[in-house]
């Protein structure tokens, strides 16, 4: 049987635009970074033109290294404007609170970035707004990682003013080599908030007053036009790039370390039997134990790197029960225990 192929993430080519207006306002040659990473270093005049997702986020690392400058990512996400992602930024000025922005944002994102995750988790005591590259190859990715997340608290001020904060700014990559009292003052300069790395995912932990306090819309009476428009891009993009085994990566990274993982859940989420995924994910040249397997394999790569982080905590994190099954599996996929891990990398 001839194996399906898998179209790579892409990300709208207008986020990589302006990111290169702001770096040439700066006086910054970026003309050979383009050439490098992207494959060219003309403009992008098409509003709809598509780049693949990997070649945006070696741009960003490779810029934030040739400008000797580790916090780019962060000082670009901050200086950046909702209005410049076009129909989905309209759409989130134009929302009447919080929550319902985020959630717009998080419905539409695929139109703008494919293989991500964008979700509110607004049920617990302490709302979580959570983005995250699926794609576990796509690494380092740090500067994008903390790009995004400086540019969405840039438009909830614009939404909330230029005062507001989040309680806690979480990273999953770990903190910078170089860490110095410098990281953590610029930073928090940026965010206003208690930055942690080593985490599950790249998350805001917002104040649950700020998702509901009323604000004033922007635009209200063009939501309908916008949400058409929308879902016909979303349309468009699903029939172009999605495949199978994307869609279950979303979902298990969702639900690892909340919810079960077993094909049959996963197949109903998606209207599908547990055959007819499986028989899908093999037409695609992997299997659900893969993409789980996967998705462990790299979390726990990353909390192993924080040696004060402890076992029975990544356990949970990756959907284990206790350490003892978690240590057992671990060696099956990787030959070692998860000390016996830590402790290798800690002499290299």
């Amino acid at each position: 049987m001839m194996t399906k192929q898998i179209c790579p993430p892409t990300i709208s080519a207008s986020v990589l635009a302006n990111i290169v207006l702001e770096l040439r306002s700066q006086g910054a040659a970026v003309d050979r970074l383009l050439r490098k990473h992207v494959g060219y270093a003309g403009g992008f005049t098409d509003p709809y033109e598509q780049i693949p997702l990997a070649r945006f986020v070696g741009f960003l690392e490779g810029a934030a290294h040739a400008l000797g400058d580790p916090f780019l990512g962060a000082k670009l996400g901050a200086r950046s404007r909702m209005e410049d992602l076009g129909l989905i930024g309209l759409m989130f000025l134009a929302s009447t609170n919080l929550q319902i922005a985020l959630g717009q944002l998080r419905k539409f994102f695929p139109v703008l970035q494919g293989s991500t995750r964008v979700e509110l988790d607004a049920g617990c005591a302490m709302p979580e707004f959570i983005y995250q590259i699926l794609g576990p190859t796509i690494w380092p990715r740090r500067q994008d990682a903390e790009f995004s997340l400086s540019a969405t608290c840039s438009a909830i001020r614009s939404l909330l003013g230029d005062c507001w904060s989040p309680v806690e700014v979480h990273f999953e990559h770990d903190r910078a080599r170089h860490a110095t009292r410098e990281l953590g003052d610029t930073l928090f300069g940026i965010f206003r908030a208690p930055v942690l790395f080593n985490q599950p995912a790249n998350r805001l932990i917002l104040d649950p007053r700020d998702l509901v306090r009323p604000v004033a819309s922007r635009g209200g009476g063009m939501v309908p036009h916008l949400e058409r428009h929308l879902k016909d891009l979303m349309r468009t993009k699903e029939t172009a790039f999605d495949s199978c085994a994307s869609q279950v990566s979303h979902i298990i990274s969702k639900r690892l370390g909340h919810a079960d993982l077993e094909v049959h859940s996963i197949a109903a989420e998606m209207g599908l039997s547990a055959r007819t995924l499986q028989r899908r994910l093999a037409e695609e040249g992997t299997s659900l134990r893969d993409l789980v397997r996967r998705h462990r394999s790299h979390i726990v790569d990353r909390l192993l790197k924080d040696p004060k982080t402890k076992m029975t905590v990544i356990a949970h994190d990756v959907g284990y029960s206790d350490a003892t099954t978690f240590s057992r599996a671990f060696k099956s996929w990787s030959g070692d225990t998860p000390r016996d891990h830590r402790v290798a990398r800690v002499r290299r």
